[in-house]
This record gives structure tokens, C-alpha cells and sequence, in this order.
């Protein structure tokens, strides 16, 4: 009698689920946080250069330029490792 891997019988049917979805709704996620980049930047070309009245409001809307786009980074790189951890554990499962 073949010995069964108790990991390999629970996450069958996990993968089997994730995995048709794992790539659209990466995609979705990733395209969100382009567009909030994007809205970002407008909201930084509001601000005119060259008013000092604004320019506290456009220092502040460039940090959150910033900081938006640094974890858009984080978030992609996030959703990448995702992806590839996923498709490495189905290839280890055998699905």
C-alpha cells in the first residue's frame, strides 16, 4: 500500500481553487495601485510651482506621491512572490 501525503490530499483542493484566480486578481490589485499613483500625480500637478501658498500642500502631496508609489513597489513585488510561491507549490503538490 502506497503511503498518501496528508499535505499533498489538503492542498489539492485549495490550489485547484487559487489558482484559476491567483492571476486576474493580481492583475486587478496591480492596476488599482497604478491608478492610485496616477491620481496621486494629479493631485501634485494641482499645486502650482511657483505659489508659495501652496507649496506646504505641494510638499505634502509629493510625500504621498512617494509613498504611494514606494508600496505599489512593495505591493507588486508582494503579489509577484505570491504568484510564484503558488505555482511552485502546485508543481511540489503535482497538480
Amino acid at each position: 500500500m502506497a503511503a498518501v501525503n496528508p499535505l499533498q490530499v489538503m492542498l489539492q483542493p485549495v490550489l485547484r481553487q487559487l489558482n484559476p484566480w491567483i492571476v486576474p486578481v493580481s492583475e486587478v490589485i496591480i492596476a488599482l495601485a497604478l491608478l492610485y499613483c496616477l491620481l496621486l500625480m494629479a493631485r501634485v500637478a494641482r499645486y502650482p510651482k511657483n505659489e508659495e501658498d501652496a507649496a506646504e500642500s505641494r510638499q505634502k502631496a509629493q510625500r504621498n506621491l512617494l509613498n504611494g508609489i514606494i508600496s505599489s513597489v512593495l505591493l507588486v513585488i508582494i503579489i509577484l512572490l505570491i504568484r510564484w510561491g503558488l505555482s511552485a507549490l502546485s508543481v511540489w503538490i503535482g497538480i
